[in-house]
């Protein structure tokens, strides 16, 4: 991951680069704004054109490792099910794989060309 910092001025796309299909947006503040933050967060979202976004919440006096990664439920439930899909289509995939192993594993090998003298 990248820091952005305000090398997209107006057109903000988030604190984090280098995550693919993602915007990040960084909070280490005394109060909390989840609405101002998830607002800005969304139109950052917009501006990178990626599907997903989070806020990630450094919590006072812990380490930067155990910060909170805050999406809205609505985003939580749509991802869940997009993960949910990848599974069910790894599981197709694995067994295709499986399928044709088993089906070439019988195979005489093809004939080899010999070289003319």
């Amino acid at each position: 991951m990248k820091r952005n910092g305000s090398m997209y001025g107006a057109n903000d796309r988030g604190d984090l680069g280098g995550v693919p299909g993602w915007t990040l947006q960084c909070k280490n503040t005394q109060q909390d704004r989840w609405l101002e933050w998830f607002t800005k967060t969304e139109q950052q979202a917009a501006n990178n054109k990626t599907r997903w976004w989070a806020v990630i919440r450094k919590m006072r006096g812990k380490a930067v490792e155990l910060s909170l990664f805050v999406m809205t439920l609505e985003q939580g439930r749509e991802l869940m099910a997009h993960l949910r899909e990848l599974e069910k289509q790894i599981k197709k995939l694995k067994a295709q794989v499986k399928e044709l192993e088993h089906d070439h594993s019988g195979e005489a090998a093809p004939p080899r060309v010999r070289p003319s003298a």
